[in-house]
């Protein structure tokens, strides 16, 4: 422990795994005054409660490698303090250097998975800093960083402040140890998606899809109509049947009357037919818009996945990203373009190509 350098110059060290072969790395913002006197990352409440977790998901700690993006405390424990404290042109510098240094760090260590703990090391990692959007969820780094399979989750530091999370972050580390396990590559399940069907591919597949045991169906819906209805006999395939698209001037998917007409036949045909259904929040929303909008009555709805994660964790959030994260490795697809930087233009023009 360094005794002599002053407390605010003093510098915490990554703290290097001593044992094991976990290839996990947990990464957060910055250490705190506890962190300083100890020269070690996260040895104050926050990382009290980091070892707390650590235990409940049955990781060890001496097997990790533990580190923060920077090294020193922030002015008030904020990267928004401290940027307005140097100045922007600073602040950049020493957000590049440290990027830098803990991108030698990790590529000396090899992790097979990276846990961000918060926005900053999201930040850093991944690009972006909305937790709440890709919590616990499989992603890749991006660069300046090489591909590190990420999972991030939210900071000890807040779930001090937000307990209930407490166990949402076991569950997350539980998961960080099994991808660990897995290797260092990305593994998303294989998946055939349909998603510009012509009016022939429609009709054939729905019509065998009515000899399915359970059928998941959604709709997307915009500008108050419904822009298109998604169907997936099983978890290898799935196809969208698209009735408005931006990509044409007329909005219209369909090329004539006579296709949109078979189309809606289609769809009208399984939804009402006795093939077992569900959905995400099917029963609040995609029944009653169903139902006003084209006058289709589902039958036989069996499950609302939605309310189902109510009735198991009341406590828990029920958004689409978070019971994502928890019950897939893929997570949300509305975030894969959002966190791959792909703008909405480009993925049109691509689907032009």
């Amino acid at each position: 422990m360094d005794t002599e350098t002053p407390l605010e110059e003093r510098l915490v060290p990554s703290e290097w795994p001593t044992q094991g072969n976990a290839k996990i790395a947990f990464i957060g913002e910055a250490p705190s005054t506890e962190e300083l006197e100890e020269g070690r990352p996260f040895v104050g409440p926050a990382g009290r409660l980091f070892n707390a977790m650590l235990r409940a998901a049955n990781i060890d700690r001496s097997a990790c490698f533990i580190g923060n993006v920077f090294q020193f405390k922030l002015p008030e424990n904020s990267t928004v303090a401290y940027r307005k404290f140097v100045g922007e042109a600073e602040y950049k510098a020493v957000w590049q250097k440290n990027v830098a240094r803990l991108k030698d760090e990790l590529e000396t260590y090899g992790p097979n998975v990276v846990v961000p703990l918060g926005n900053t090391a999201l930040l850093a990692l991944a690009g972006t800093a909305n937790i709440g959007s890709l919590r616990g969820h499989v992603v890749p780094a991006v660069p300046p960083m090489p591909p590190f399979k990420l999972l991030p989750t939210y900071h000890p530091a807040f779930v001090l402040r937000q307990i209930k999370l407490y166990t949402i972050v076991v569950l997350d580390f539980v998961k960080a140890d099994a991808e660990a396990r897995r290797g260092p590559e990305i593994i998303y399940p294989k998946r055939e998606l349909i998603i510009n069907p012509t009016i022939d591919e429609v009709e054939h597949y729905l019509a065998e899809w009515e000899k399915t045991d359970l059928l998941s169906c959604d709709i997307e819906t915009g500008w108050s109509m419904i822009r298109g209805i998604a169907f997936a006999p099983n978890q290898e395939i799935a196809m969208y049947v698209p009735f408005v698209t931006l990509d044409r001037h007329d909005r219209n998917y369909w090329r004539t009357l006579d296709e949109e007409v078979r189309a809606w036949r289609a769809v009208k045909r399984i939804l009402e037919s006795p093939v077992p259904k569900l959905g995400q929040n099917f029963a609040h929303y995609d029944w009653i818009w169903l139902f006003k909008q084209a006058g289709i009555k589902v039958r036989n709805l069996r499950h609302d996945t939605r309310l189902l994660h109510h009735a198991l964790y009341a406590e828990l959030p029920k958004s689409l990203g978070f019971m994502a994260a928890n019950y897939s490795t893929q997570g949300a697809w509305k975030h894969w373009a959002e966190h791959s930087g792909i703008r909405k233009k480009d993925r049109r023009e691509k689907r032009d190509e």
